[in-house]
């Protein structure tokens, strides 16, 4: 079941903060980081495929205009066990513009195309796009379409549209996720002409409201609904959006206790230490806890406790666990 997912976000969704967001909500489909296919290509680093077991739905999304190396990266990543691959072709970045790939490939449908073609015959899982509506002065709907067709004939089953175009220049990329207008109209407009595709929207979906506003069927579209919401920096935020989520989705009756989750998110961390070690640190390995209280009372001493700087791993999972037990309960 995927209708909620995680976005990748670079600097966020590593290893450690997916396995908290699934110990919080276990129907949750994870994305890891964008992992260039360059970098893998010329400079492997032992975090790019890493992955907890009990991730079991995980994304690999790359980022990349080469088919041939796209193929020998996806088919790494299937033997490691993420069981999709997503083609990044929205991120606006100056990086990505130089290495023509991200949201620069939305210019290029058809070597997305061959990109898809060749990831497909050397995986057996699914292949994935996640774009946005359109580049700089390109609103129209028929961009998007032209571009969807095209992938969807290749053979892409599921696509993640951020409902705003991506302006390449004059735009940093945190200002591409706020400033350009949203559209979901577009979204709604293409579940209508692609039916058969499994459709996810993402952008600015950050509270319970929204979730249940994008799942419901379109007033304007009729007999028309999304496939999946994708939640992006609200789910750094606020970790137990997802969990609250699952539980309005009937997907789960009970909320887990933060100090249950904190338990047994240290556990996993000591049993994995082995491979963990050289990749993160402490501090690395705490930070997603960083925000699990939120907006509850005690919050702010127990983000000033996950910043502390520890001598180790166990001295983290000993202070913090105790400070977990003395939390007021949850508002």
């Amino acid at each position: 079941m995927d209708t909620l997912r995680l976005a990748p976000m670079m600097g966020y969704t590593s290893a450690p903060f997916r396995l908290l967001i699934h110990l919080l909500a276990p129907k949750v489909q994870l994305y890891s980081e964008m992992i260039s296919v360059n970098a893998v290509i010329h400079n492997p680093q032992l975090h790019y495929f890493s992955r907890f077991d009990e991730e079991n739905n995980t994304v690999f999304q790359l980022g990349g205009d080469h088919p041939e190396n796209s193929a020998k990266i996806a088919k790494k990543a299937e033997q490691t066990g993420f069981n999709e691959i997503n083609i990044n072709c929205g991120c606006p970045s100056n990086r990505v513009q130089n290495a023509n790939f991200g949201a620069c490939l939305m210019q290029q449908p058809e070597k997305v195309a061959n990109i898809i073609q060749a990831i497909q015959k050397v995986v057996n899982i699914p292949v994935s796009v996640k774009h946005r509506l359109g580049i700089d002065k390109h609103i129209d709907y028929e961009f998007v379409h032209h571009f969807v067709n095209t992938i969807h004939q290749a053979g892409c089953r599921r696509i993640i549209v951020h409902a705003r175009n991506a302006w390449l220049a004059g735009l940093s990329p945190r200002l591409n996720r706020k400033a350009p207008p949203l559209k979901p109209e577009f979204v709604y407009q293409l579940k209508q002409d692609f039916p058969t595709l499994n459709i996810c929207i993402n952008g600015e979906i950050n509270s319970l409201d929204k979730i249940k506003h994008y799942l419901s069927q379109s007033q304007k579209y009729p007999n028309t609904s999304l496939d999946g919401v994708m939640i992006g920096r609200k789910a750094w935020d606020n970790p137990y959006l997802f969990t609250h989520a699952e539980r309005i989705l009937a997907y789960r009756q009970i909320l887990p206790k933060p100090q249950e989750v904190i338990e047994h998110y240290f556990q996993l961390l000591r049993e994995n230490y082995t491979w963990l070690n050289p990749i993160w640190n402490t501090h690395t390995l705490i930070r997603p806890l960083t925000h699990l209280f939120n907006g509850m009372n005690g919050a702010k001493n127990w983000r000033i406790a996950v910043s502390t700087p520890y001598n180790s791993l166990a001295e983290a999972e000993k202070n913090l666990n105790n400070l977990a037990k003395a939390m007021p309960p949850p508002i």
